[in-house]
Parts: C-alpha cells; structure tokens; sequence
C-alpha cells in the first residue's frame, strides 16, 4: 500500500528487484489511474512496471499491463530465505 498526499494512493505496493505498484480496479473507467500514474512520472522512483487488474482483457499501455481480475491467482510468489521476490506467470496466454 502506497498513499502519499501529493502523488495519491496506490493499492499495493510489491518488490521484485524494484518496487511494482499494483491497482485494483472494478469499474469501466479502469483507465483513469491519476496515483499510478503520478507514481510512473517520477522519475526518482525508477519503477519500470505496473499491474492494473480490471474487468477487461489483456492490454499493455507503456509501463502498464492491464489484466483481468481472475488473473490475480498469477501472481505467484518465490520465497528467498532473506525477501519474498513476486513474478507474474503469463506463460499461458497468447
């Protein structure tokens, strides 16, 4: 979870390497993400990726990968002894 008053809030908030904001999204207007992508443009943050789970299919947008809500059982999780490192499996879509 990031919340931060200039840049807005962010549903979650995973590491792999660098931090991976992620968005939950119900409605049709799934598009408009002012937080992530206040979070995108800054640049001092590097992030490289984000996840926006909604009730559309798959569609990538930039740094944006737009995924269908059921695609949340994709995000698997490899535990290391020291840090949990998140990836998300897309091996079975074309």
């Amino acid at each position: 979870y990031f919340n931060s008053k200039k840049q807005g809030e962010v549903d979650f908030v995973i590491e792999k390497g660098n931090a991976i904001p992620i968005e939950i999204k119900s409605g049709k207007d799934y598009e408009r993400h002012r937080a992530l992508n206040n979070i995108l443009d800054k640049e001092d943050y590097e992030i490289q990726q984000s996840y926006v789970f909604c009730q559309d299919n798959l569609k990538l947008s930039g740094k944006i990968t737009y995924l269908p809500i059921y695609m949340l059982m994709c995000l698997n999780r490899e535990v290391k002894m020291d840090n949990p490192i998140y990836k998300l499996d897309l091996t079975g879509i074309s």
